[in-house]
């Protein structure tokens, strides 16, 4: 018997077993009440051609930051094709001020 084939629903994910969510950007845990935990942060991601995804290791801690970073990089690049926003479980290292990202972590020399 063949298995039915369903478009995914990407705006809620498909349940693949064993607490795990499979969305189109990657999964997400399911908390000890079954319910998907929300994401702690926000990564840029870019499209290169048709099937070609890339990030960074930068995390934002809402969805505008993320967007708002990727959006000042994609108009000066030359090779993304587009850009959005993806959840993640990952910990926020970046914000934005002023326009600009800067790094929560702070590297001072000497004192």
């Amino acid at each position: 018997m063949k298995t039915p084939q369903v478009k995914p629903d990407w705006a809620a994910g498909i349940y693949i077993g064993n607490g795990t969510i499979a969305l189109r950007d990657g999964k997400v845990t399911l908390d000890n009440e079954g319910v998907v935990a929300p994401p702690v942060s926000y990564a840029p991601m870019f499209n290169f051609g048709d099937t070609e995804t890339q990030g960074n290791a930068q995390r934002f801690a809402t969805r505008q930051e993320a967007y708002d970073s990727a959006q000042d990089r994609y108009r000066v690049w030359t090779m993304p094709t587009g850009f959005y926003v993806a959840e993640t479980n990952d910990p926020v290292n970046y914000r934005r001020e002023n326009g600009a990202d800067v790094s929560n972590t702070t590297n001072i020399i000497g004192d």
